[in-house]
């Protein structure tokens, strides 16, 4: 009888501040031994724009972390449950946080938050906001979330072009974030292989043109130790118009 084997995966990641004055961004990225399950992997994007982003962000990363101590054991209906839980103790520790009055500055904090959790053959994204999950396998980019914006969503219904969606002020208009009123899940679920790479990106990253690069790409050799490198080198980050951050993880 044939035994599948175990798939390993390696990973570095780069957060920026571009020309922001402070880093709204936060992640996460934690190797998980003694299971089925290999990692999670995540990115918070503090509302630009809004008092408390950073302090959005960094709770969310934080509440995460803690919950992914009860991972080893679980299923894939259980990990679902305690995504679900951990996304609505964050949203309702931030409508806390709003609704304290002490700082009117933070009334309204949020954040977007996308999770990536890895197991030895399949892959599951939570998420909320447009922060996005990328799969590149054999040379072709496809991304595996949908914004949660005006502008993603009227798009996606035939109301604008594509051409139009992209030129649109709605483009970055959130509809849905952690710490606003509605915060239905995105939920999705994929199989992995040997040799895929996966991309968990802050919007910031756009401006920084890797998909375009990687697309180009057919080069699997150093992608992590240096192609990803120079995406985030001086020059590249010139280009910026937000923070950025990446966590590039590849399966072997």
């Amino acid at each position: 009888m044939k035994v599948a084997r175990r798939l390993t995966l390696d990973y570095v990641a780069h957060s920026v501040v571009g020309p922001r004055s402070r880093n709204e961004d936060r992640w996460l990225a934690q190797e998980i031994g003694g299971s089925d399950w290999l990692g999670v992997f995540a990115v918070a994007d503090g509302l630009g724009g809004h008092g408390g982003g950073e302090l959005a962000s960094q709770l969310a990363i934080n509440e995460l972390e803690a919950a992914i101590g009860r991972l080893p054991g679980c299923d894939e209906t259980q990990l679902d449950l305690l995504m679900k839980e951990t996304f609505k103790k964050i949203g309702s520790a931030l409508r806390a946080r709003q609704n304290e009055g002490k700082r009117p500055d933070l009334s309204h904090m949020g954040t977007t938050l996308s999770v990536l959790t890895v197991r030895h053959d399949v892959a599951y994204i939570h998420y909320v906001g447009d922060s996005r999950v990328y799969l590149w396998r054999q040379s072709d980019l496809r991304r595996l979330t949908e914004d949660h914006t005006v502008g993603f969503r009227l798009w996606k219904e035939g109301a604008l072009t594509r051409a139009q969606y992209l030129q649109s002020p709605m483009r970055d208009r959130l509809y849905r974030y952690l710490g606003g009123s509605e915060q239905c899940i995105g939920k999705v679920r994929f199989p992995v292989k040997p040799n895929d790479f996966l991309f968990v990106v802050s919007d910031g990253t756009q401006s920084l043109g890797w998909q375009l690069q990687l697309a180009n790409n057919s080069k699997h050799e150093g992608l992590l130790t240096r192609t990803v490198a120079d995406w985030f080198s001086r020059e590249s980050c010139a280009q910026l118009e937000d923070n950025a951050t990446m966590i590039a993880v590849h399966l072997s």
